[in-house]
């Protein structure tokens, strides 16, 4: 079996809902973010291996402060790896689980940085080889830093 470490490169793109306590409005328009349930889908790429990835989950703000909201985050994870050569190497379901900070730019904008950790629940098993008449077992699994953009409608 082999183990090691490999890049991980990811674009995702997502839409959501979130959960605002108006009762606490301290001047913004929607005021302190509660929760946040999101699908988010994008591609993927481990090394030479292309993927798409599906998730689903959701993120718990806490704290208080209006412009820097920390939280705490988990989601399923479907990892769809590309074939090689003709051969299918899998699909994999994950649950990432981590934290992280919104910071407000404006009441619509905001950065996000992240670092969470996926975990392998079902590892990608690819079609049987003809030759050797086995099938290769892939489990996604590691730490990984996300900095994005994120936009309120």
């Amino acid at each position: 079996a082999f183990e090691g470490e490999t890049d991980y490169k990811s674009v995702e793109f997502g839409a959501g809902a979130t959960f605002f306590d108006t009762s606490s409005s301290d001047g913004g328009v929607r005021g302190k973010k509660l929760s946040r349930v999101e699908l988010l889908v994008g591609p993927a790429e481990f090394e030479d291996l292309d993927a798409l990835e599906f998730s689903g989950g959701g993120r718990l703000f806490f704290g208080a402060h209006p412009v820097v909201q920390p939280f705490v985050g988990a989601h399923a994870v479907l990892t769809v790896l590309d074939d090689i050569d003709g051969f299918s190497v899998g699909t994999q379901l994950g649950i990432r689980v981590g934290g992280g900070v919104e910071i407000a730019i404006t009441d619509n904008i905001f950065l996000d940085a992240a670092v969470d950790y996926t975990l392998s629940a079902i590892a990608a098993e690819s079609d049987t080889d003809p030759i050797f008449q086995q099938s290769v077992e892939t489990e996604i699994t590691g730490l990984a830093v996300r900095i994005g953009v994120g936009f309120i409608f």
